[in-house]
Protein backbone atom coordinates (compact mmCIF):
# COMPACT_ATOMS: atom_id res chain seq x y z
CA UNK A 1 0.00 0.00 0.00
CA UNK A 2 2.91 2.38 0.09
CA UNK A 3 4.45 1.93 -2.46
CA UNK A 4 0.34 2.21 -3.86
CA UNK A 5 0.20 5.74 -2.45
CA UNK A 6 3.68 7.04 -3.77
CA UNK A 7 2.78 6.70 -7.09
CA UNK A 8 -0.99 8.01 -6.63
CA UNK A 9 -2.76 10.65 -5.97
CA UNK A 10 -5.29 9.45 -3.88
CA UNK A 11 -6.79 5.35 -3.25
CA UNK A 12 -9.62 4.87 -2.35
CA UNK A 13 -11.00 1.32 -0.77
CA UNK A 14 -14.80 1.21 0.26
CA UNK A 15 -16.76 -1.61 1.80
CA UNK A 16 -20.12 -2.31 1.30
CA UNK A 17 -21.95 -3.64 4.65
CA UNK A 18 -25.51 -4.87 3.67
CA UNK A 19 -28.02 -4.21 7.12
CA UNK A 20 -28.63 -7.58 7.00
CA UNK A 21 -24.99 -9.36 5.51
CA UNK A 22 -26.38 -12.76 7.57
CA UNK A 23 -29.76 -13.21 5.10
CA UNK A 24 -28.02 -11.61 1.90
CA UNK A 25 -25.52 -14.13 1.93
CA UNK A 26 -27.42 -16.92 3.23
CA UNK A 27 -25.83 -17.08 7.19
CA UNK A 28 -28.82 -17.33 8.57
CA UNK A 29 -28.11 -16.85 12.06
CA UNK A 30 -24.95 -15.50 11.86
CA UNK A 31 -24.50 -11.80 11.86
CA UNK A 32 -20.51 -10.40 11.80
CA UNK A 33 -20.03 -6.62 11.71
CA UNK A 34 -16.86 -6.35 12.43
CA UNK A 35 -14.87 -5.34 9.34
CA UNK A 36 -13.01 -7.90 6.88
CA UNK A 37 -9.28 -7.82 7.21
CA UNK A 38 -7.94 -5.93 4.69
CA UNK A 39 -10.54 -2.99 5.89
CA UNK A 40 -9.34 -3.61 9.20
CA UNK A 41 -5.42 -3.49 7.72
CA UNK A 42 -6.29 -0.15 5.35
CA UNK A 43 -8.33 1.63 8.99
CA UNK A 44 -4.23 1.45 10.13
CA UNK A 45 -2.37 3.35 7.84
CA UNK A 46 -2.70 7.12 8.96
CA UNK A 47 -1.81 8.35 5.38
CA UNK A 48 -4.18 11.44 4.11
CA UNK A 49 -4.18 10.52 0.58
CA UNK A 50 -5.80 6.63 2.04
CA UNK A 51 -9.90 6.38 2.45
CA UNK A 52 -11.01 3.34 3.77
CA UNK A 53 -14.76 3.04 4.29
CA UNK A 54 -17.68 1.26 5.09
CA UNK A 55 -20.82 1.48 3.39
CA UNK A 56 -24.18 0.47 4.95
CA UNK A 57 -26.72 2.25 3.20
CA UNK A 58 -27.12 3.44 -0.59
CA UNK A 59 -27.92 7.22 0.84
CA UNK A 60 -24.32 7.27 1.62
CA UNK A 61 -22.55 6.48 -1.61
CA UNK A 62 -22.72 10.14 -2.42
CA UNK A 63 -21.19 11.53 0.28
CA UNK A 64 -18.22 8.88 -0.13
CA UNK A 65 -17.56 9.53 -3.77
CA UNK A 66 -17.63 13.47 -2.85
CA UNK A 67 -14.91 12.91 -0.16
CA UNK A 68 -13.27 10.98 -2.01
CA UNK A 69 -12.45 13.28 -5.36
CA UNK A 70 -12.37 16.21 -3.04
CA UNK A 71 -8.50 16.95 -2.64
CA UNK A 72 -6.69 16.86 0.59
CA UNK A 73 -3.51 17.91 0.12
CA UNK A 74 -1.93 18.87 -3.29
CA UNK A 75 -0.97 15.50 -5.49
CA UNK A 76 2.78 15.09 -6.02
CA UNK A 77 3.06 12.41 -8.46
Amino acid sequence: MQTLLTHCSMVGYGEIRYRDDASFYGWIGQTSSAPSSLQYALQSIPHPRLLSVTIAHTDELLQVLQTFLHPREPAHV
